[in-house]
């Protein structure tokens, strides 16, 4: 229908071309100048509306662009402002003691309440992702190899100390705890824990696969691919050091070592633990620092000889202190005054260190 119409519209303009007399090529410059004519006016259109919308895009971009600068700017203002105030604080306790001694006092009690929250709202996460337990089990991340504590008080080790051994301690928060006093007590495990108890309900090529359990000998090359039980009955200078920190292997272990009584219920444990193993003629090794201060070695097998050593802090006063620890025996000190270095005792042994704040 259009078409008819495009065509009779133009034999129309043909004839009246031809009455006016105008030959057949003259009608067509026609008809070709106002075609020409028509496709220039709808080429500029195209090019004007391109162009304002080349504008429009260009307005939005640098609109978008300065809306982002403005809040990058403000961020690191506020960042800036908050950083300068942080050092302030700092600085202001750090350099006046009654303000350090004041924080100090107020915040420790904020600390494990606020973890153990902490705690409590992360275990529905660990139970969606299981795989992140791997981190949340990690004390720490990165460490902080400058880091030393100041002003550390060594009068409790000046004098001659003398290691305490006790039985059915009721007074340990008043006389013990957070002190430089050494502490023996003898009926806090109930049963000796051997290296075969701890094996029997416990997956070792695991802790083998996830790099926690490490094996050493002078004597001969050990493999911590080889049988654990079989070095222990084979190599007589074996040492296996093992550091708990999976929470499946955490309660395993509780079952075997409980929480020594005397720990006071309203402090906080440690999740990590140390294991150590030895064989009969294994060698002295220096045990390491834990994550709290307060330290517990509890020997579940055999007998050790611990050297505590006083900290670089407390050493220009302090003299060193032998003690001797049978099965079943736990031993209390504080590393921010004793350092221990652990001697063989004839016997198999197992060893177990934890912390509590």
């Amino acid at each position: 229908m259009y078409n008819e119409k495009m065509h009779s519209f133009i034999r129309e303009i043909w004839s009246v071309g031809n009455e006016l007399g105008l030959t057949n090529a003259d009608i067509h410059k026609v008809f070709t100048s106002v075609i020409d004519k028509e496709e220039d006016k709808d080429q500029q259109l195209c090019c004007s509306r391109s162009k304002r919308q080349k504008i429009s895009c260009q307005r939005k971009a640098f609109v978008s662009l300065w809306q982002m600068t403005v809040i990058i700017l403000t961020v690191v203002k506020v960042c800036a402002i908050a950083s300068a105030l942080g050092i302030f604080c700092f600085a202001a306790i750090y350099l006046h003691s009654p303000s350090q001694k004041f924080v100090m006092r107020n915040i420790q009690d904020m600390i494990y309440p606020f973890m153990t929250s902490l705690r409590y709202i992360s275990l529905p996460i660990l139970k969606r992702y299981p795989y992140l337990s791997q981190w949340y089990s990690e004390e720490c991340l990165i460490k902080n190899g400058f880091f030393d504590q100041s002003n550390i008080d060594c009068r409790p080790c000046e004098k001659e100390v003398t290691p305490v051994y006790a039985v059915g301690l009721s007074f340990f928060s008043e006389t013990y705890y957070n002190s430089g006093k050494l502490l023996v007590i003898s009926d806090a495990m109930h049963k000796n824990v051997t290296a075969n108890s701890i094996l029997d309900g416990i997956d070792i090529n695991e802790e083998i696969d996830l790099g926690t359990l490490k094996c050493y000998s002078k004597s001969k090359e050990v493999s911590i691919e080889s049988q654990v039980r079989r070095l222990l009955s084979v190599v007589n200078d074996v040492h296996i050091e093992w550091k708990i920190n999976r929470l499946e292997t955490l309660h395993l272990i509780r079952k075997l070592f409980p929480r020594v009584y005397v720990i006071p219920l309203e402090t906080e444990v440690s999740l990590h633990r140390y294991l150590f193993v030895d064989g009969p003629m294994s060698g002295p090794y220096s045990l390491p620092l834990t994550e709290f201060a307060n330290v517990v070695l509890i020997q579940g097998e055999g007998k050790s000889l611990i050297t505590m050593f006083p900290s670089n802090h407390c050493k220009t006063i302090c003299q060193p202190v032998d003690v001797y620890l049978d099965p079943s025996q736990v031993l209390f000190f504080n590393w921010i005054y004793w350092r221990p270095l652990r001697h063989g005792g004839n016997h198999t042994s197992t060893l177990l260190m934890s912390s509590f704040y």
